[in-house]
């Protein structure tokens, strides 16, 4: 994981094979303690083996407890892909958080990264 002080981003980069309970830990050991909590999160997906992932997991990792929320204002997550099966897990991921918790932060895909940092690090508008 890497984060940006000066522009509030954290970058982290899954690899291999990522279970719902990594997912899990990762949210509970590096977004409950708040000091990260106005940050924006690009999550690199491209590197990780989408087998082992479902939507059912993926779903009650969307409805998650209140402490995984990260509510805020302007405060985003992008999820970068690279494969149609990665891309298709991130967009049901995003959909059913939208759904499920509609406090939390917005979450949207990408393929390019530079295109998820700029949406990541434009001034937030609005209900975004």
């Amino acid at each position: 994981m890497e984060i940006d002080h000066d522009r509030r981003l954290v970058l982290v980069r899954f690899r291999g094979t990522v279970t719902p309970e990594d997912l899990r830990e990762y949210l509970l050991e590096n977004w409950v303690t708040g000091e990260l909590a106005d940050y924006v999160e690009l999550a690199d997906l491209r590197e990780i083996d989408p087998q082992v992932l479902n939507s059912g997991a993926l779903l009650e990792l969307a409805r998650g407890p209140r402490e995984l929320g990260m509510t805020g204002a302007g405060v985003r997550l992008a999820l970068l892909v690279d494969t149609p099966r990665q891309a298709t897990l991130a967009t049901f991921f995003a959909n059913a958080r939208a759904i499920e918790r509609p406090d939390a932060r917005p979450a949207k895909v990408f393929r390019d990264l530079a295109e998820a940092e700029r949406w990541l690090l434009e001034p937030p508008t609005e209900g975004v």
